[in-house]
């Protein structure tokens, strides 16, 4: 049903190419390269290994793929690096060239058109700058890309749009047999995840609780009745997630309900909107908000050690390892930069008043990652707790109630 419903809103051919390389425990993955597959007759192809993904990609080139914001996250550093170290005049026509793209994107969600001097503009950005990169990036064939299973920042998103790329939110959980909600071409929109597949309902319970109910919805945990009553409500499946439907119809997802946090004050913050916000940076891998029941937010921030080291050898700086080098203090002003430019567009309340650099990169076998490489919030809570303790304490030390990075003095 859910991958009938799937391909209603974005047809797959018999004769496309789909590309498998996420673990079995990604929903998503087995909607699109299991039951979409057989339901259209498409062909599925998998890496040799997972080093070789990016060259394997470029071989196959596929019509159709998803992938979590990990990678895509990855990607877009990787170009923000390679465009920092080019020349002042590589430099200046990338810049350029993306703008252009932005602009006709941002028509385009807006169901405009991009107008004369706008596709002549493209018409010139595309063939120069895009499609070699959508070309080596093994992306100039897709017709349909997506991203799901956590948020993806709404400026890598408009990033890939920019390029040519036709990247969509989707939303769904294990419960609803994969992909439930998902954008339609010409209404793919950064701030939202999309509208139902065919066959899909969604509403919002009193307490803001995101509600699905249709045909792909479960019938309930396998001998567990207590946990398939907490989670079915006459056919209706409580998410867990916190969310609204816009006046298009569109659903746009805040957080998980448990994730929606909650100064001291009162104040509520969405730690997803800061993580993602944080990873934009090229320079950061992974990040935790932290402020429930606090006077002020704070955040864990875990360096890119490609990133990071590639800059600390141009700017001669030497070390060792990934220990080594985030206890560095100028990667420590480093990221203190890319926490300022995150504040700048933060309501006052969420802003960061001070941060942390992890000594490690976070691991699934240390059940910090989930194996599909989301952050474990409860497990970085309880082992980083002195870590978390330090931050506060010395923010108070220092100003009585600390000042926000990057905020106006």
């Amino acid at each position: 049903a859910m991958a009938a419903g799937v391909t209603q809103v974005d047809p797959v051919r018999e004769t496309d190419q789909i590309v498998s390389f996420l673990p079995f425990a990604w929903v998503g993955e087995q909607l699109i390269s299991v039951a979409v597959a057989l339901h259209v007759g498409a062909t599925v192809n998998f890496p040799e290994e997972p080093e070789t993904l990016r060259d394997d990609l470029r071989e196959i080139g596929p019509n159709v793929m998803i992938a979590p914001p990990r990678f895509w996250e990855a990607i877009c550093s990787e170009y923000q690096v390679k465009i920092g170290d080019a020349g002042l005049l590589k430099q200046a026509a990338a810049r350029a060239a993306l703008a252009i793209g932005e602009r006709v994107a941002a028509r385009q969600r807006g169901r405009a058109s991009a107008g004369l001097a706008g596709r002549a503009l493209y018409g010139l950005a595309y063939p120069l700058a895009f499609r070699s990169m959508l070309d080596k990036l093994g992306f100039s064939r897709i017709r349909y890309a997506y991203t799901g299973g956590a948020p993806l920042g709404p400026e890598i998103f408009r990033f890939f749009r920019a390029i040519g790329l036709n990247l969509k939110q989707v939303y769904g959980q294990t419960e609803t047999s994969g992909i439930c909600v998902v954008h339609p071409d010409g209404e793919v929109r950064a701030e939202t995840v999309g509208k139902p597949t065919p066959g899909t309902r969604i509403r919002i319970s009193d307490g803001g609780e995101v509600l699905v109910a249709g045909d792909s919805v479960f019938r309930g945990y396998y001998e567990n009745p207590d946990a398939t009553a907490k989670a079915l409500d006459d056919g209706w499946l409580r998410t867990g997630d916190a969310g609204f439907l816009d006046e298009q119809g569109h659903l746009v997802v805040i957080d998980r309900l448990q994730d929606v946090l909650r100064l001291a004050d009162g104040s509520r913050f969405s730690a997803a909107l800061i993580e993602n916000k944080l990873k934009f940076s090229p320079y950061i891998r992974e990040a935790v908000a932290i402020g429930e029941d606090r006077v002020y937010v704070v955040a864990l921030v875990q360096i890119d050690m490609g990133t990071v080291g590639n800059w600390a050898e141009a700017n001669r700086l030497p070390f060792t390892t990934f220990k080594d080098l985030s206890r560095k203090q100028e990667v420590s002003a480093l990221i203190a930069e890319a926490v300022a430019r995150v504040n700048q567009d933060l309501p006052p309340a969420a802003r960061i008043r001070g941060f942390a650099l992890f000594d490690k990169e976070l691991d699934a076998d240390d059940d910090e990652l989930t194996r599909t490489q989301k952050v474990r919030r409860s497990t970085i809570l309880v082992k980083y707790r002195d870590m978390i303790e330090d931050l506060y304490a010395h923010g108070e030390r220092e100003r009585g109630t600390a000042k926000p990075i990057g905020a106006p003095r």
